[in-house]
């Protein structure tokens, strides 16, 4: 900028996203060669992926949640949106296993521009295989407890 010229103050081109998420109605499990059904004790790994890369990142991991089909996760995601990049975030719907390998109960992808800037930040998005997963914005709160 040349002395006396007018100031332009770069375009944001990043911005976070927070966000929640919780499930409705995702399907018992069948467990190995008993065939005994299980609730789910679900939990989200969220990846993300670009116009620039085909491959998928990891971003974030929910806590996995005990004998739930409707499970609220209180996980507040924050990432990062660029606007306009082509940016897709894939949704795995998890089920933990402590003695055998995670269970995927389905997965979704979604362009992140139409979540931002048409869908308002709300969106819910029917799993293949029964349930549906809801994405909500949020505006985390922080706090500090001070005890005299």
């Amino acid at each position: 900028m040349s002395s006396g010229g007018i100031g332009i103050t770069p375009i944001k081109t990043t911005t976070k996203i927070n966000f929640v998420l919780s499930a409705k109605d995702l399907p018992e499990r069948t467990r190995g060669a008993t065939g005994l059904s299980s609730i789910p004790d679900p939990y989200v790994t969220i990846k993300q992926k670009s116009n620039s890369s085909a491959d998928w990142t990891d971003v974030a991991t929910t806590k996995h949640l005990i004998n739930s089909t409707d499970p609220d996760w209180l996980d507040v995601i924050s990432l990062d949106w660029k606007r306009q990049s082509g940016q897709v975030w894939r949704l795995d719907v998890i089920d933990f296993d402590p003695l055998n390998k995670d269970d995927v109960i389905g997965t979704v992808e979604f362009d992140v521009d139409d979540y931002v800037l048409v869908k308002n930040q709300k969106l819910s998005l029917k799993l293949p295989n029964g349930g549906t997963i809801h994405i909500q914005q949020t505006i985390p709160i922080q706090f500090r407890l001070q005890v005299e």
